[in-house]
């Protein structure tokens, strides 16, 4: 079984990568301190205030270990790669960010339907004794 905090996770998590990497390709540069304004400015209004700053480090660290980013240590910038760049004109990122948030979704809403069935349940149960 999925749960919410889960479902929640993986889609921040390609929310994050897919933002950074639009951010990358519009930019071409970026400091690593800065991609934390970068994708706060960015961001969903359904993971503002879910996502912090300690969430979006790992995403870039992802992005660079993948090799759809690149870092320079010695001036700390991060840019895209032609990898990078070939997974956003593929729509492979923001696939997978989009199929991320509609399970999300579907986890809350099946979660809401046990929620309402429990209680139409009782409802039930109620009604009979109560003839």
């Amino acid at each position: 079984m999925l749960y919410v905090s889960d479902s929640l996770h993986y889609y921040r998590s390609y929310r994050l990568r897919s933002i950074l990497l639009n951010q990358l390709l519009i930019e071409k540069e970026i400091h690593f301190e800065k991609a934390v304004i970068v994708v706060a400015e960015k961001l969903d209004k359904s993971l503002l205030w879910k996502t912090f700053a300690d969430d979006m480090s790992p995403e870039l660290i992802f992005l660079i270990e993948t090799g759809l980013a690149s870092i320079d240590k010695e001036k700390g910038v991060v840019s895209i790669t032609e990898a990078g760049i070939s997974a956003l004109q593929n729509g492979i990122i923001e696939d997978a960010a989009n199929s991320a948030f509609r399970n999300f979704i579907n986890v809350r809403l099946q979660i809401l339907a046990m929620i309402i069935s429990a209680i139409l349940l009782l409802v039930n149960i109620s009604a009979l004794f109560f003839r």
